[in-house]
């Protein structure tokens, strides 16, 4: 077996492994989005959001993003609502 075999035959598979869109809310402060995502409306009351397949639209009060990477958008405030809406749309 070559030495790096198994270290490229997992880089290969991490990059066809697909990340399912998730939200997690923790209390009403604080929420993570996983997956590829698009902002679609942004301000400190609402923040409107395509995920694969799913637009949610967060309602509160000093709406921040936290910590915005590739696949993962934290938000932080006090988030009043949570709206799901599902959509077709593939990004």
């Amino acid at each position: 077996m070559k030495p790096n075999f198994l270290r490229e035959t997992i880089l290969a598979a991490k990059e066809q492994v697909i990340i399912q869109p998730s939200v997690e809310v923790l209390s009403n402060r604080k929420a993570a989005l996983r997956g590829k995502y698009r902002i679609l409306e942004y301000s400190d009351e609402w923040i409107r959001i395509q995920l694969e397949g799913l637009q949610i639209c967060l309602y509160g009060s000093g709406l921040e993003l936290d910590s915005v990477l590739p696949e993962i958008l934290e938000i932080r405030g006090i988030i009043s609502r949570i709206e799901y809406e599902p959509s077709g749309e593939r990004l």
